[in-house]
């Protein structure tokens, strides 16, 4: 057969001419459909992550109570050894000195002296309990940056030196103290609100502003009880005597040289800037305690004794002491 009769091998022209249109349309389809499908599967990451954020942020109620359970720990770490040597030196000295000075509260001559002695005595009671259980590793937390903050010590301080400063008023004004109750009570709230806004300030993260500012808030309520120690009490301990205001001026200048070293050991120690650590802290406080309860309490009494000594009968108020003693300050 000829060429006529040959199958026809003459190709599709028209089927060649759209196979490259139609694998263009083709690939175009697929690119969009794997950039749909790409986007697609970025939506739906991006709706699982902020669905797994969402559920993570129901866990988180508020930045305070954020603070308060996972910033401190309720569960402190041990003590290391220096510290709970420095903490056992405080319970032995608080100890010996309450037993003191209950017996020197039995052995005293006047209202005035028993009320003083009766006094002291609980401020060592009280610092002794709480020396007691943070020395048993208790009343503490732990930080988020790892240091152990003493709630016990914040506790001791907010019983013990309002009754301090109950005995610097007693000792202005004589018993009872009602001459300038409002004086006398403002001084006392200051007293517990620079102690509580200190505990705040010490709880805080290191360095943040909220530290510093809770710092000046307490260290601003230091400053109100100083000047009503300083201007008010002060004068009026000279309306009751000669004596008895150099009895309160010393007991005062005593008192406002160690109070005034307290905010300096937070400052430097590991509650502020941290330039020495929790060991040389806890030493600080625990020396500064004695002095200011213990040293402080007999240096205290000897001063009424010697008051009683030389203007009052055993038997004599601090009231009649004073007139006593401004009398014979008139008559000589």
């Amino acid at each position: 057969m000829g060429k006529s009769g040959s199958p026809s091998t003459v190709p599709n022209t028209a089927a060649t001419r759209s196979s490259p249109t139609a694998t263009v349309r083709c690939r175009s389809r697929a690119l969009r459909a794997s950039t749909a499908a790409s986007t697609d599967d970025r939506r739906s990451t991006e709706r699982k992550v902020a669905t797994d954020l969402n559920r993570r942020c129901r866990r988180v109620v508020s930045p305070v109570v954020h603070i308060s359970t996972e910033a401190t720990s309720m569960n402190p770490k041990p003590l290391d050894t220096s510290t709970e040597y420095w903490l056992w030196i405080g319970v032995a000295g608080m100890a010996l000195s309450a037993a003191v000075m209950l017996f020197q509260a039995r052995r005293s001559r006047t209202p005035f002296e028993e009320g003083q002695s009766v006094n002291q005595f609980f401020v060592l009671l009280i610092a002794f309990g709480t020396y007691l259980a943070m020395a048993l590793g208790q009343g503490s937390l732990t930080a988020d940056d790892g240091r152990q903050v003493f709630v016990s010590r914040y506790v001791t301080w907010a019983f013990t030196t309002p009754l301090l400063l109950l005995g610097l008023a007693t000792t202005a004004l004589g018993v009872p103290v009602t001459r300038r109750k409002p004086i006398v009570f403002g001084m006392l709230g200051a007293d517990v609100i620079m102690i509580l806004t200190g505990l705040v300030a010490a709880l805080s993260p290191s360095g943040s502003a909220e530290k510093w500012t809770w710092y000046l808030v307490s260290s601003g309520a230091f400053l109100a009880v100083l000047y009503l120690l300083w201007s008010t009490l002060r004068t009026e301990a000279h309306v009751s005597g000669p004596d008895q205001a150099r009895l309160y001026g010393r007991n005062l200048r005593f008192l406002t040289v160690i109070w005034l070293l307290y905010p300096v050991n937070f400052l430097l120690g590991n509650e502020g800037l941290r330039a020495y650590g929790g060991t040389e802290t806890t030493a600080g406080y625990t020396l500064l305690d004695l002095i200011s309860k213990a040293v402080y309490g007999f240096f205290a009494i000897a001063g009424v004794r010697r008051l009683v000594d030389a203007h009052g009968a055993p038997d004599d108020s601090l009231d009649a002491v004073a007139r006593r003693a401004a009398s014979d300050g008139m008559t000589s």
